[in-house]
Formats: structure tokens, sequence, C-alpha cells
């Protein structure tokens, strides 16, 4: 199994889809809800990983290393068996 994790910003989340792996078959997405809802993210990320199922929530804070608001964290995994 592949995993990969990103938190960044909704103003430069598009420039960083690379690093998730195109061939992930599972992407969740962590987020607020007035991002989720206003921008392409989802869309972007079926573009990026078009095999991926795309799972998510909306939340009050993002954890990564700290825990931050308005920002976007996503993980996703590529198996090698299911």
């Amino acid at each position: 199994m592949k995993t990969a994790s990103l938190q960044t910003t909704v103003d430069n989340y598009k420039d960083k889809l690379g690093s998730i792996g195109a061939d992930a078959q599972l992407v969740i997405i962590f987020s607020s809800k007035e991002i989720l809802e206003s921008s392409t993210i989802i869309h972007d990320i079926k573009t990026a990983c078009p095999n991926a199922r795309i799972v998510g929530c909306s939340t009050a804070g993002e954890i990564g290393d700290t825990v931050d608001d308005n920002t976007i964290s996503l993980l996703s995994f590529q198996f090698d068996h299911t």
C-alpha cells in the first residue's frame, strides 16, 4: 500500500495535487464546508486521480502538524490488494 498526505490552502492546492499520486484509488478530503462548496477541488482531484474514490467531510479545523482553519487536508491510498 502506498499513502500520501497533503495539507495546503485553497489558493495553492492545484500546484500540489501531483504529490498525492495519480494512481491513488482512494482520496479522503477534510476541509471547511465553505471551501468544499465554493471551490473546484472535487473536480480537480478527479482529474488528478481519475481512478480514485473520493470521500470526505467538512471540519472546523484540519489536523496536520498543527490544527488550522480554512485549509485542505488530503490523504491518498494506493492498494496492492483489496
